[in-house]
């Protein structure tokens, strides 16, 4: 448990710490609601980088049942995302991303690794709503029987930017 809340700290520090510097109109907090139906919520912080690039942070909480296992935990990540198109932070989207996943099963706890690509759009609105959506894949490389390997990567997510 004090891993976790280092690592949240962290996280929290981070976007803080962020926030102090930031231009209008080039950052993004998104959440992956629709993840709740598999047992996974999913938050990202977006910060262009110019160029039609960005950095992005993310967190993960997990509760759900695998192979009659009750599996819970938290994660953290961090990626780089290139816009393909002219329009400056949204269209067409290439990202990859690295994650850490701390998760607890009857009797036994384990850190897993994991690294995605993703292909998506992201739509920007009027007064900074944000929809985005993606599919890619997403290999998963841990100790937890059943729950490693290669898999599907699906995003559905909605937000603000500013």
């Amino acid at each position: 448990m004090k891993k976790v809340s280092i690592i949240l700290l962290a996280l929290i520090l981070t976007l803080l710490c962020a926030n102090l510097s930031m231009a209008a109109g080039d950052q993004s907090v998104t959440v992956n609601p629709f993840g709740l139906l598999f047992g996974q919520l999913n938050g990202q912080y977006e910060k262009s980088l110019g160029n039609q690039g960005s950095f992005l942070v993310n967190g993960s909480y997990i509760s759900l049942s695998y192979n009659e296992k009750k599996i819970t935990g938290i994660g953290v990540g961090g990626g780089y995302r290139k816009y393909l198109g002219d329009e400056k932070f949204s269209g067409f989207f290439a990202q990859g991303t690295g994650n850490v996943y701390f998760v607890s099963i009857p009797d036994d706890s384990s850190t897993i690794f994991g690294i995605s690509g993703l292909a998506g759009f992201k739509w920007l609105f009027d007064q900074g709503f944000t929809v985005e959506a993606g599919a890619g894949v997403n290999m998963v490389f841990g100790n937890v029987e059943g729950y490693n390997g290669l898999g599907p990567a699906l995003a559905l997510s909605l937000g603000y930017t500013w």
